[in-house]
């Protein structure tokens, strides 16, 4: 076989393999349309998602930024602080060092009482004196019998009464023993408020604020981070063009490879220099379009595997958004604490209504300690009175025994002794009023301390309004929550979904191995270009290959153009002053390629 023959042969060749390159070229794209749409309505979808994700953000932000929320807490600390001063001790320390002087004094009151015993054995004596000396008298004594009878009657009405103020003293002393136990127990429950309770509902409240300061913290970065998903999934909708550029491209080499097998058409009937010049031909159009094909298929698989990762990178933001929501309030954290705060302040509730109903019981005692005293004082105006009479009766005596003359002389002095112990008797009842002058003041200051906790209503007002604004808190954490968990959801699943439409995005394996099919040939076809026609080169036409560049508009392609032929002698005619100029579209053209 001649070397022509050899060359027409391998020209039949060529158009042989261009018409089956081109058709398994053009076949390969086409084959994953529906992949391919079923991507883009997955990717739509996932960022009409992002959408609403970001709208729940922004629900979640609404809801810790509000001042509702804010003001009930406020509400809530300044009636802690007026509970905490229903729980202060103070006056019930002040009425137990009143209770601990009343009783000092009542039992000083035992001993002034006892010195009336004194006096009225005295007036026993001195009545029997009388007595006797008024028989030694005879007729001239007998008014002094009168005096002896009215001194006797008088002690007994000492006696009598004397009686009846210790008695009441035992009462009194009974009264304040049960007012040291109910203010004791009053001081102890207050204690325990303040300290246990009180302390506790304080603690739950910086826990709360913390919490709504943690919550308010993580809900305030929720839209952007919700916005710059969203904006992630619209860049990898936008890059889907990708598809579109690489089928033009193919489109292209489908076109170029049916050029080659229409030139080679007619290639038994010419001579040995046109079998030349198309095997050239084909030569150059094959090594271009097999740049173009490494570059499509470089391009295809770069695509689909920037949008997996960015895909699965999309899904790690919104799991570190699941996960960041999980350590904010929620309902669990906030409800809890709120449940905790209301049976807190329930329980000092219950605290301040047993110290009312002490101090209710307290002021009934005060009130029986002002009766009794008031009885105790009546007694002693009694003893008062009697004092007086035993004085007019003494002065009598005194001016009766004068009258008698010398025999009345010891008379007289019995007068003046009943006289002495009738001031005596005055002192004692003086000191007796005064001391229960001071009963009564410190009855007074017991009566005002216990009068300080019947305040029932104030008490119900103010839980009244503290489950009012527990009320709003717990309604504002409710829609907080639900939004968090209603984020979380949403958030879950689009990044569940999101890694599951990663894992399936594989049909450009398919594509990658026909291309790589399509380039081994292709590179085969060149190798036996160069080794059966060795001067190929002789027959380049460049007009040709400028003709082929005109119908190339994306900047890419005339790149890759160029880097087929390189920098050699050869460009200047490929590439000559009337080749298409770019467009005004940047450094891309008309096309924005993002791979």
């Amino acid at each position: 076989m001649t070397a022509f023959e050899g060359t027409v042969e391998l020209c039949r060749h060529l158009r042989g393999e261009a018409e089956r390159l081109g058709r398994l070229s053009g076949g390969l794209l086409p084959s994953t349309e529906r992949e391919f749409l079923d991507l883009g309505r997955n990717l739509q979808g996932f960022w009409e998602r992002s959408g609403r994700l970001s709208h729940s953000a922004g629900f979640c932000a609404e809801a810790t930024a509000g001042e509702e929320m804010e003001q009930a807490v406020a509400g809530m600390r300044r009636e802690l602080e007026q509970l905490t001063g229903m729980c202060r001790s103070e006056l019930s320390r002040d009425s137990i060092d009143q209770l601990e002087r009343i009783t000092g004094i009542v039992g000083g009151l035992a001993g002034v009482l006892g010195e009336f015993k004194r006096i009225v054995r005295k007036l026993q004596m001195l009545g029997i004196s009388t007595r006797i000396e008024s028989a030694r008298l005879g007729g001239t004594g007998r008014g002094f019998t009168t005096l002896a009878d009215d001194v006797e009657k008088l002690g007994l009405t000492i006696v009598d009464h004397s009686a009846k103020i210790t008695a009441k003293s035992a009462l009194l002393t009974a009264h304040l023993s049960s007012a040291r136990e109910r203010t004791d127990e009053m001081l102890a429950g207050q204690s325990r408020c303040a300290d246990d309770v009180v302390s506790r509902v304080q603690a739950d409240m910086d826990s709360l604020v913390q919490l709504m300061e943690r919550s308010q913290a993580a809900a305030a970065g929720l839209p952007g981070r919700a916005e710059r998903i969203g904006q992630s999934l619209q860049e990898v909708v936008q890059s889907l063009q990708f598809h579109d550029i690489v089928r033009q491209q193919i489109e292209h080499v489908v076109q170029a490879m049916d050029d080659v097998r229409t030139e080679l058409a007619g290639c038994e009937e010419t001579d040995e220099e046109e079998a030349v010049r198309l095997v050239s031909f084909c030569s150059d159009v094959t090594a271009l379009q097999l740049s173009q094909v490494r570059n499509s298929r470089e391009r295809f698989s770069g695509a689909l595997s920037a949008i997996r990762a960015n895909l699965c990178g999309i899904a790690d933001t919104v799991e570190e958004m699941v996960s960041d929501l999980s350590g904010v309030s929620g309902a669990d954290g906030g409800d809890k604490l709120l449940a905790h705060v209301t049976g807190s302040i329930g329980e000092v509730m219950e605290g301040i209504r047993s110290f009312a109903e002490l101090g209710q019981g307290m002021a009934l005692i005060m009130r029986e300690v002002a009766q009794t005293v008031g009885d105790m004082a009546a007694f002693v105006g009694d003893i008062e009175e009697v004092g007086a009479e035993i004085e007019l009766i003494a002065l009598n005596a005194s001016i009766k025994a004068a009258h008698t003359g010398s025999e009345g002389a010891a008379l007289g002095v019995l007068a003046m002794a009943i006289q002495g112990l009738s001031v005596e008797a005055r002192d004692m009842t003086g000191r007796i009023s005064g001391i229960l002058k001071t009963i009564t003041e410190v009855s007074d200051r017991l009566q005002s301390n216990a009068a300080a906790y019947l305040q029932t209503e104030e008490v119900d007002g103010m839980l009244a309004r503290f489950r009012e604004m527990t009320d709003l808190l717990a309604q504002a954490s409710g829609r907080l929550a639900g939004g968090l968990a209603d984020l979380a959801a949403q958030s879950g699943s689009l990044a569940a979904d999101l890694r599951e439409g990663a894992g399936r995005l594989v049909f450009d394996r398919q594509v990658d191995q026909g291309l790589g099919v399509v380039e081994r040939d292709m590179e085969a076809l060149l190798a036996r270009i160069q080794r059966e026609v060795p001067h190929v080169d002789e027959g380049r036409q460049p007009e040709r290959l400028r003709a082929m560049l005109a119908r190339y508009t994306m900047e890419a392609e005339r790149d890759i153009y160029r880097k087929t032929f390189g920098e050699g002698a050869g460009e200047a005619d490929v590439f000559s002053d009337d080749a298409p100029p770019p467009t005004d579209g940047g450094e891309f053209g008309d096309n924005v390629e993002l791979f």
